[in-house]
């Protein structure tokens, strides 16, 4: 066998960094240098607001004079109004979740649930939603008009009308919760509700 010897020349050998290791100590100092920035005071750092998820609307009905005139009622006390090219919020906003929503001429009631249960939401010639009182000792749950009277209907048979501006309430039959209302004239109304 046989055996090789080094050659020394005297002079100093050089070293060549070989590329990886030159990237390696660059990122290294880079790493320091965040590390190094990131340790100072943190209250001095802002951060940009945090953007919350819009709360989901659930529409529950949709009523309309027109295909110009279209309104839709959910939750979160949300109404919008359709004037034929746009929706528009005319809701009250808040904590009501409206369950039914009905009209007669150019007078719009929404109903649902809220604090006070017996308070729907009405509009007239297009305005804002007001709380409008209507006498009921329950909650209500369908809405409908025609001509000038609007008729609510409701818990334990609750049977409203509103004509000439003031709440009555209509003689019924059932103590079931009736939770809709629809007619073809002010004398022509089915309501309908629990168990059929």
């Amino acid at each position: 066998m046989k055996k090789i010897a080094s050659v020394h020349t005297g002079t100093r050998a050089r070293h060549n960094w070989p590329l990886p290791s030159f990237l390696f100590l660059v990122c290294l100092l880079i790493l320091v240098a965040c590390l190094a920035a990131c340790s100072k005071d943190e209250t001095s750092v802002t951060f940009p607001p945090k953007n919350e998820p819009p709360v989901p609307v659930w529409f529950t009905d949709v009523f309309g004079t027109s295909a110009n005139n279209v309104y839709a009622a959910g939750n979160g006390g949300t109404i919008l109004q359709y004037d034929g090219s746009a929706w528009t919020s005319v809701g009250p906003g808040g904590n009501t979740n409206f369950r039914d929503i009905g009209g007669a001429g150019t007078t719009v009631i929404a109903v649902g649930s809220a604090a006070v249960a017996n308070v729907a939401w009405m509009s007239s010639g297009g305005g804002a939603f007001a709380v409008e009182d209507t006498g009921a000792t329950g909650s209500l749950y369908g809405a409908w008009g025609t001509g000038t009277q609007l008729f609510l209907v409701g818990q334990g048979g609750a049977i409203l009308n509103r004509a000439s501006g003031n709440w009555s309430t209509m003689t019924s039959t059932v103590t079931e919760w009736l939770t809709g209302v629809h007619g073809l004239s002010a004398t022509q109304l089915w309501a309908t509700g629990d168990d059929g």
